[in-house]
């Protein structure tokens, strides 16, 4: 079983792979800051996820690393 990691928003639940595609789709019916999807898309970056996921969820890592939003992992 994976770790959960914590928000680094105050008061807001521990990320894994669905509460991140929770808040990236929007399908929690929530309002969502672009802060907290740029930290849930990092999160998926960050576990790989991203790589098993439908292409709309790499092709905005890409925007978003391109943009300096997020960061590629270094190994």
């Amino acid at each position: 079983m994976k770790k959960m990691k914590a928000s680094k928003i105050p008061g807001r639940k521990p990320w894994d792979t669905y509460r991140a595609c929770e808040v990236v789709e929007g399908f929690d019916g929530q309002e969502h800051s672009r802060e907290e999807i740029v930290e849930a898309v990092q999160y998926l970056i960050d576990t790989r996820a991203i790589f098993s996921l439908q292409g709309m969820y790499g092709r905005l890592a890409a925007d978003l690393i391109e943009s300096g939003d997020c960061k590629v992992p270094v190994d």
